[in-house]
């Protein structure tokens, strides 16, 4: 089984693929390529169809796998906090979560699609050790938009 990740900055498109077997993961292209249009994500339809394009091309190129890639948004996209809580289940954490994630993200929390990733969980009943939690968010139509991107380069 493989699986690609790709990173469209301005300047470049770059790809890695990863190999996953029995004896572990190796690391099997490793791919840049200049981005036509100077732009991660342009709003402009033409110049979104022609870096659609050279997605496209690149993965024809190299015979890139296509069915478990994984994409970057540009960090000036992409709403990132890491908060501190008090121990709280799975399920005590999920129902808090949109809470926490009003105070830290800086936009209607109707308007982005959010995920949270807990780093560290202390054991439950030690004292005044805090969770740590991951808190992601990205404007629903800046994640159309690449979903878009990518759809129209296969």
């Amino acid at each position: 089984m493989s699986s690609v990740g790709v990173d469209v900055g301005s300047y470049a498109i770059k790809i890695a693929t990863m190999q996953h077997g029995r004896m572990g993961s190796k690391l099997s292209h490793l791919v840049t390529e200049y981005n036509p249009v100077g732009q991660a994500l342009p709003s402009d339809t033409l110049l979104e169809q022609k870096l659609a394009a050279t997605i496209k091309s690149v993965f024809d190129k190299y015979k890139l796998p296509k069915d478990m890639v994984s994409v970057c948004l540009p960090e000036s996209l992409a709403y990132t906090s890491i908060i501190t809580l008090a121990y709280l289940s799975e399920a005590e954490l999920a129902s808090s979560i949109h809470w926490e994630a009003e105070q830290h993200i800086p936009v209607a929390l109707d308007e982005v699609n959010l995920e949270y990733e807990v780093l560290y969980k202390p054991k439950k009943g030690e004292v005044g050790d805090k969770m740590r939690v991951l808190l992601v968010a990205a404007r629903r139509d800046v994640v159309e938009r690449v979903v878009r991107l990518f759809s129209a380069a296969g």
